[in-house]
């Protein structure tokens, strides 16, 4: 962005050049028929010169002038528009490139997403199944505990009752 900056201020410059380079050329082609008239009318002061032809004469050598700066202002500035519309797109192709390049690691980064959302709804499910199998496993555990504890209350009543049959 910054060359097409400066390429558009160079040329803007040129111009302006251009401009202020064509009033001098302007200025000189006055200054030189106003010399050349003075230097005719001195020189020949009985021949009358045509003001008309002189000035025709002048006129024509300023209008072809000004065509040849126009041509070469013409050949610049479009040179200076290839340059520019070639930098231009050399910067549209990078920057296309570039996001490009960037719909891809978006994409990438969506699969890497959906597979971790995947992996945490796997390990919650397993996490959920664990605590289950866990509760399951205390409730097992504590019917064989309780039914245990019935077992040694029941051999303790049965010591009982046998001491006690002993006894009478």
């Amino acid at each position: 962005m910054r060359k097409i900056i400066l390429t558009l201020s160079f040329f803007l410059t040129i111009n302006i050049s251009f401009a202020f380079n064509l009033d001098d050329a302007l200025e000189k082609l006055e200054d030189n028929a106003k010399v050349q008239m003075d230097k005719s009318l001195e020189n020949n002061k009985g021949v009358s010169i045509s003001l008309d032809s002189l000035a025709k004469d002048l006129k024509g050598e300023a209008v072809s002038k000004l065509d040849a700066l126009e041509q070469r202002v013409n050949s610049k500035i479009d040179a200076y528009d290839e340059k520019i519309t070639l930098e231009i797109n050399n910067a549209a192709n990078q920057i296309e490139a570039k996001i490009a390049e960037l719909e891809e690691i978006k994409k990438r980064a969506n699969k890497v997403i959906t597979l971790v959302q995947i992996f945490l709804a796997i390990l919650s499910f397993s996490t959920i199944a664990l605590i289950y199998f866990i509760w399951r496993a205390y409730r097992k555990i504590n019917r064989l505990y309780n039914m245990l504890d019935n077992v040694y209350s029941y051999k303790d009543l049965n010591a009982r009752l046998t001491t006690l049959e002993k006894r009478s």
